[in-house]
């Protein structure tokens, strides 16, 4: 804790932090049953053709992320929200915004809300695989 923090402020965030959390898991987690219930419908349209022959393959953590310019890490959201995976194979942290919160200062950038990291001790020589299926938007890590 630092020694001018307010530990009922921290105890918000925190508690903020793991709402926010869970709300982009429960909207990513109905939006690929949406588009399971969707795969199952008789015509797709012709766009939905071409963008089912693509995905986004991350094989390396990023390096640039958080960052005031261009991120280099898997995204996940749903217009409002925003996470970003970054961190390590041992030390996964998720960066969460909301699209509407940006630091108006000389670089005019998004700023992170909040961070959550989850560790995995012995996961530090672990390959890294995080794929995006951009047809259904559901983002798959292998490590």
């Amino acid at each position: 804790m630092r020694p001018n923090s307010n530990p009922v402020r921290s105890f918000f965030r925190v508690c903020l932090s793991a709402c926010m959390l869970a709300l982009l898991l429960a909207a990513s987690h109905a939006s690929a049953a949406e588009a399971e219930a969707k795969a199952a419908a008789p015509a797709a349209p012709a766009g939905a053709t071409v963008v089912a022959n693509y995905k986004t393959v991350f094989t390396q953590p990023p390096v640039n992320t958080p960052n005031r310019n261009c991120i280099d890490a898997p995204l996940l959201g749903n217009g409002d929200m925003l996470a970003a995976i970054g961190g390590s194979t041992d030390s996964i942290q998720f960066f969460i915004n909301k699209n509407d919160l940006w630091d108006l200062g000389h670089m005019n950038s998004p700023m992170p809300l909040s961070r959550i990291v989850l560790t995995f001790p012995g996961f530090q020589d672990a390959s890294y695989h995080v794929e995006q299926d951009l047809l259904t938007a559901v983002t798959t890590g292998r490590f």
